[in-house]
């Protein structure tokens, strides 16, 4: 399911459950705890699995529309994007 999300900053917090996002329109900011920034535009695809700790903050650019997709316990992103897991 797609979900719009109007401009906004989403102080520090831990995604609720491993999983992917598919960014379709707009762009965002990602910070996560060490600092580092990112933007992220349409069509990206981004892994989130900080479900404890600092997490990150969300910074929507202007109106967002995403595509959150959970994945199984025990998903191995690293193998899944190496072509060697599901």
């Amino acid at each position: 399911m797609a979900r719009t999300y109007a401009p906004s900053k989403v102080d520090w917090h831990v995604a609720p459950a491993r999983q992917f996002v598919l960014n379709l329109t707009g762009e965002l900011e990602a910070e996560v705890s060490d600092g580092q920034r990112r933007r992220i535009g349409p069509g990206e695809l981004v892994y989130l699995e900080d479900v404890a700790g600092k997490g990150h903050v969300t910074r929507l650019l202007g109106p967002v529309t995403c595509i959150f997709m959970r994945v199984a316990d025990g998903f191995d992103a690293v193998a899944w994007a190496k072509g060697q897991g599901s």
